[in-house]
């Protein structure tokens, strides 16, 4: 039957329909016949009645409609379409949906079954008369829609027709189009209704659709049909490589099993000879390879394994799509490339090769979306197959053992998902553990129940919640650095059986513990920390929490010890793993905070003075912003531009990176901080180098969007850090101790004493924030003893409440507390000690206190693991309201400009109680919610979200240019983005154009920015041109060598551009771009690397003077005179064309040579009082002929820029200046700022 176009979908879609022509049709079929063709259904039906009882019919094609119109003989699925009454398509036919007969279908039925009694040999009707008993069957149909016994029992039949063969298999050869597009003809199904003379046409086609719909997959084989499946020809490659060939195949849209791949033993050698396989085969013709996984990190799989010391490879896949259509696979699959990451003690102990993280939209969330009605039993179906089933993939079995939420996915612009996406969408993390490998002889087998009871020691925690002890599984996967060189001695672990202090109603150590300072020592050593920390947090057997240095300790030994609180499980600790000490974090040098929506509605609360508050946060916020974003006074000197580079960059580098002072990619600093920061220390304006100006516009961008999308604005007499008790027991109730390891960062204020924060009040709190008693004022006091660790903050250890548990209920097991010293915030706080009474909120929810032992004795010793799995699985991924409840709060307070009345009390108990409903087992539902809006919100259901909130959601233009005109400028967070934050974004961004229009003086518009400079092509100009300057005409042997020197380089160098533009224009996995970013750079700086000259030796004994830049083997290699010539060629050749190609694969040479180039030389000047751009117009009159300083790596990575000094050279060239966020105001640089500058 020819083929409709008009009704031909794209490859994209799926989903394929066809419409027949013929008026012939049944007039079942005439109403809503639709034949649809369905994209990559691997699976064979079988259905009873077939010829020979094997037919097979691939995908499915039917259309049944759910109230019947009257129509005319002859109307068709387009005329439903066109005239809008609901048809049922496999768009919107559902894998709940149970087959509702329609009244004619149900006329056919009963008469089918008539005449199955009735002789063979009788007699029917005129076709007159069957006309006009059909209609009046069908009139008496619509009149009265109840069924007759006889009608409901043959309907209930055919729902229940057995599915007698469905399995996985490639399509036959004879499929109609190359993407095994599968079709149902009309034939097909006309043979399913049987040859039966004795039943009319329309009849028998009816039944053949009945016993098709019952033919379709269950819920549950179309979620087996998630998983593809590879040819058996690939089951002895190892999991690596199926891995790999199952995402290529899933990113282009090719069957797995219909690759005729054989295992090759070159592929673990060299993955590259599996993507040139790939790409060969016909299935991939024409189509874009996903980029390839790290060729280094291939390799060393092969090798050695998928673990490597703290890191480990992952394998993580995303279920971009679920699909409603009841003959799709229920999830669609996305693999990620392979990537090394940070381990956790469960993937180092069984190999991460093991284990799959899968990401997943909520069921709960999308269930109105995937299901028609009875959506809370489709889900649980969902649930339980994914808890309870052993999914096969890539010759494996897999069980799941631990899933959470994931967090939100934010909406794309433009999606191209199958459900439209307008708000975000929740995701779970599943976790999958691979029991078997039907590939591999040496795979050790290990079900879930085993790796589960490793960790936890199930039959001795059987007195445990049985979900409580499912969350601690987390703790295995936390992701941690592990001290594997460490090894403890049973007396070297001291096992404390209650907290501190002993015989203490309350603990008020509850999650830290101490470390000796020998062992400390032992630790930062192995970590490479400097200097060393004064606590850690980390994981050890079954403990939790953090440790810190007793220099009280003087044995000199090494010991560490746990408490009651820290330990979650009885633990085996002889195992080794156990027993190994797992770093998660550490203390380290304390920087300014940023400003916290939470904690502004509290000091707005607490204040008495609200006016003084408003004008004191004002002129922070106005300082801060002049300092982020006032870019145009930073580019009047390089010193300036470093300190504005200083202040928008993050300081951290890897220890691995200090040789060069920061963590590169290719040849620049993989920050773009940080290649900003090499350009000026080379001698680079940054407005005469296009490269380097995009990455100045891009920040500045970036740093604009920042403030419009949050507060962004660092509070300078503010820190974070992390909260430590006192096991000296020196600091009275409500004091604290805090003394800094350094001057603090970019404080207006001289802290370099360690009593700087002796004898004041200062606040410290804690997110999340809701009570007006979650920010505390205590009294800072100087503690000689307590000095010795810095950069974290002592809470006391007496009282009857520790002061972290004030703080929104928190401890000491790695929270941190907000701490403020700003005396103009502290004097105008006042203080709230105790919480409000707590509403009854029973009969809101539930909770689940099933121990293990509870689910022992109701199963058995086979099953209570999986039962436990299968429970904990229907509870974690049900709905997660704590963050709509906290948006609500958010409305509320702000509807009400207050966080004290009545209501937000409630909702913040509410809040503080749900916060940990997975380890308590809370069920708390949305009835249960909107319950307690009406019982303790005044059931105010639609209230408008606050206006700061709306502006942040709008884009950074329409932010700009469209202001509500209703904020609140009496509400603190309104006040400061519309009065404070965006006229200060205007000025700068006003004040950016203007530079940028000095820059395009007297220039084309594509030449705004020069991406050119003679300086770093005179290298390879001056070779092109050597010859002319010798004394002597050089031979013909020389002029050839030197030629073929050249025009080698060329051409390498072209392979290497063109190798760039190849795989950057391969589509990026979504998600993934940044690390395949990463290793599509790297690619093509390992080729370019490797460019060395072509006939090296004949080039060094014919040309003269080339010897000395091809040999200088005392040099570091990257700075040889080859290295320098072939980046200078790669700059003259593709400057233009590709120059981030040129900078990101030659940038370091490319620096060095105009550092040796050149003296710096910025293009300012303030003759006459004018400020000019163009250097070629007039020379700068603060030039200095600075000369080149080498300095190393690991030493360049700790400078930084003096503020102090900067001013200085600032007011020798331009004399003294007050300006909105100066220093200048002051009489002497030394003297202390005064409160109002």
């Amino acid at each position: 039957m020819p083929l409709d176009s008009s009704c031909h979908q794209s490859e994209g879609d799926h989903v394929n329909a066809w419409i027949p022509s013929s008026p012939s049709t049944s007039p079942l079929r005439q109403a809503n016949h639709s034949h649809r063709a369905i994209d990559n259904v691997p699976m064979r039906s079988r259905v009873a009645g077939a010829p020979g009882g094997a037919a097979p019919l691939r995908g499915a094609g039917l259309l049944v409609d759910k109230a019947p119109p009257q129509q005319e003989s002859g109307a068709s699925h387009a005329d439903d379409l066109q005239s809008g009454n609901e048809v049922t398509t496999l768009e919107n036919f559902d894998s709940d949906d149970e087959f509702s007969p329609t009244p004619s279908l149900v006329d056919a039925l009963s008469e089918a079954f008539s005449l199955s009694q009735e002789s063979q040999s009788q007699e029917f009707q005129s076709q007159e008369s069957q006309s006009r008993e059909s209609q009046s069957q069908e009139s008496q149909s619509q009149e009265s829609p109840s069924l007759s016994p006889l009608q409901s029992s043959l309907a209930q039949l055919s729902i229940q027709s057995p599915l007698t063969s469905f399995e996985y298999s490639p399509n036959t050869p004879d499929s109609p189009t190359s993407d095994r597009t599968a079709y149902y003809s009309a034939e097909d199904v006309d043979k399913v209704g049987g040859k039966d003379e004795g039943i009319k046409p329309a009849t028998r086609s009816i039944l053949g659709e009945v016993e098709f719909l019952a033919s379709l997959p269950t819920l549950e084989e179309r979620c087996n049909l998630s998983w593809p499946k590879l040819p058996t020809s690939l089951r002895s490659a190892p999991f690596p490589a199926r891995w790999e060939i199952l995402r290529a195949a899933l990113h282009c849209s090719v069957e797995p099993g219909e690759l005729d791949l054989v295992y090759d033993a070159e592929w673990a050698a060299d993955q590259g000879t599996l993507w040139a396989a790939l790409a060969a085969h016909p299935s991939f013709a024409g189509k874009n390879l996903p980029s390839v996984s790290d060729p280094e990190l291939w390799q060393n799989i092969m090798k050695d394994g998928s673990t490597f010391g703290d890191r480990v490879v992952v394998f993580a896949a995303t279920a971009t799509r679920l699909s409603r259509a009841r003959v799709m696979p229920f999830m669609r699959l996305h693999l990620r490339p392979l990537q090394k990451e940070k381990g956790n003690r469960i993937y180092r102990r069984f190999g991460s090769d093991r284990f799959i993280e899968l990401t997943m939209p909520s069921i709960h969330d999308q269930s109105r979306q995937l299901f028609n009605s009875q959506r809370a039993q489709q889900v649980d179906r969902v649930i339980t197959w994914l808890s309870e089933s052993k999914h096969k993939f890539a010759f494996r079995k897999w069980t799941a053992f631990y899933t959470r939420n994931y967090g939100l996915k934010q909406p794309e612009k433009t999606s191209a998902l199958e459900m439209r996406e307008s708000r975000p969408v929740p995701l779970d993390r599943v976790y999958l553990f691979a029991e078997e490998d039907e590939g591999s002889q040496s795979f050790q087998r290990y079900t879930r129940k085993q790796m589960l009871d490793w960790l936890l020691q199930l039959d001795m925690n059987r007195d445990q919640l049985a979900l409580k002890l499912f969350s601690r599984i987390a703790l295995g996967l936390s992701t941690t650095t592990p001290l594997l060189q460490i090894a403890f001695d049973d007396h070297q672990i001291i096992h404390h059986p209650g907290d501190f202090p002993k015989d203490h109603k309350v603990a008020m150590n509850d999650g830290i513990a101490r470390i000796s300072p020998a062992l400390m020592s032992r630790v930062t050593s192995d970590l490479g920390i400097h200097p060393p920390p004064a606590a850690f947090q980390g994981r050890f057997g079954s403990a939790k929490g953090m440790w810190i240095v007793d220099h009280t300790d003087k044995t000199g030994g090494e010991w560490i010890e746990t408490f009651g609180s820290q330990r979650k499980w009885v633990c085996k600790w002889e195992e080794k793993q156990h027993r190994t000490l797992e770093v998660k974090s550490w203390s380290s040098e304390l920087k300014p905070a940023l400003l916290n929506t939470q904690f502004l509605m509290i000091l707005q609360d607490r204040a008495p003075d609200k006016a003084k508050l408003f004008e004191t946060l004002r002129d922070r916020v106005q300082t801060q912003l002049a300092e982020d974003l006032n870019l145009t006074r930073s580019l009047e000197s390089p010193e300036a531009f470093r300190q504005w580079i200083r202040n928008n960059s993050s300081s951290f580098v890897r220890a691995a990176d200090m040789d060069k002072g920061h963590e590169f990619l290719g040849g620049l600093p993989d920050s773009k901080t940080g290649t900003l920061e090499r350009f000026i220390d080379a001698g680079f304006d940054p407005r005469r180098m296009k490269f380097a100006w995009d990455i100045v516009s891009e920040i500045q961008e970036h740093n604009c969007q920042k403030l419009l999308t949050k507060i962004n604005i660092k509070l300078k007499k503010s820190t974070w850090a992390f909260m430590v008790v006192d096991f000296s027991e020196l600091l009275e109730p409500n004091e604290v101790h805090l003394s800094f390891s350094n001057r603090f960062k970019e404080s207006p204020d001289d802290m370099t004493g360690p009593r700087f924060l002796s004898n004041r009040a200062i606040l410290v709190g804690r997110c999340p924030a809701h009570f007006a008693s979650d920010i505390q004022k205590v009294r800072a006091v100087f503690k000689e003893e307590l000095d010795v660790n810095q950069d974290v903050i002592y809470f006391s250890t007496k009282g009857l409440q520790p002061l972290a548990d004030k703080l929104s209920g928190g401890d000491y097991d790695g929270d941190k507390a907000w701490i403020c010293f700003d005396p103009d915030i502290v004097d105008n706080f006042d203080n709230v000690e105790d919480l409000p009474p707590m509403p009854n909120l029973k009969p809101y929810m539930t909770e689940d206190k099933t121990t293990l032992a509870e689910i022992f004795e109701e199963s058995s010793e086979d099953k209570y693991v999986d039962e436990m799995i299968r429970k904990a699985f229907h509870f974690s991924m049900q709905p997660n309201l704590l963050g709509m409840a906290t948006t609500y709060k958010e409305k509320l307070c702000y509807d009400r400009n207050s966080i004290s009345n009545d209501s937000a009390i409630a909702l913040s108990w509410l809040l503080r109680e749900i916060a940990d409903q997975t380890k308590r087992g809370i069920t708390f539902t949305n009835e249960d919610w909107w319950s307690f809006v009406k019982d303790h919100c005044d059931d105010q259901r639609n209230l408008a979200m606050p206006a700061y909130k709306q502006h942040w959601e709008r884009g950074v233009e329409s932010s700009l240019e469209h202001i509500p005109l209703e904020h609140n400028s009496e509400h603190l967070i309104d006040f400061l983005i519309f009065d404070v934050i965006i006229p200060a974004i205007r000025a700068e961004r006003q004040g950016f154009r203007q530079i940028t229009q000095a820059l395009n003086e007297g220039a084309s518009a594509s030449a705004m920015v020069p991406d050119y400079d003679r300086d770093l092509t005179i290298l390879c100009d001056e070779l092109d041109g050597q010859t002319k300057t010798w004394d002597i005409e050089p031979t013909k042997a020389e002029l050839e060598a030197l030629s073929r020197l050249m025009s080698g380089l060329q051409e390498d160098i072209h392979e290497c551009a063109a190798l760039w533009s190849k795989i950057m224009a391969e589509e990026a996995t979504k998600g993934d771009q940044e690390s395949q970013y990463r290793v599509k750079v790297q690619r093509v700086y390992e080729k370019w690397l490797v460019i060395k000259p072509r006939d090296e030796e004949y080039a060094r004994q014919a040309v003269r003077g080339i010897g000395p830049i091809l040999q200088q083997e005392y040099l570091r290699p990257e700075l040889r005179g080859w290295e320098l010539l072939k980046a200078s060629m790669t700059f003259k050749l593709y400057h233009r064309r590709k120059y981030t190609f040129v900078w990101r694969i030659a940038g370091e040479q490319l620096l060095y040579i105009k550092s040796m180039k050149v003296s710096p030389d910025w293009g300012v000047s303030r003759a006459n009082g004018s400020t000019t751009l163009d250097r070629a117009k007039e020379k700068s009159d603060w030039r200095m002929d600075a000369g080149v300083v080498p300095v190393r790596g690991d030493v360049y990575s700790i400078l930084r820029p003096d503020s102090k000094k900067i001013k200085q050279l600032s007011d020798k060239r331009d004399g003294p200046k007050s300006h909105v966020g100066d220093d200048s105001c002051r009489g002497d640089s030394d003297a202390e700022e005064p409160d109002d500058c």
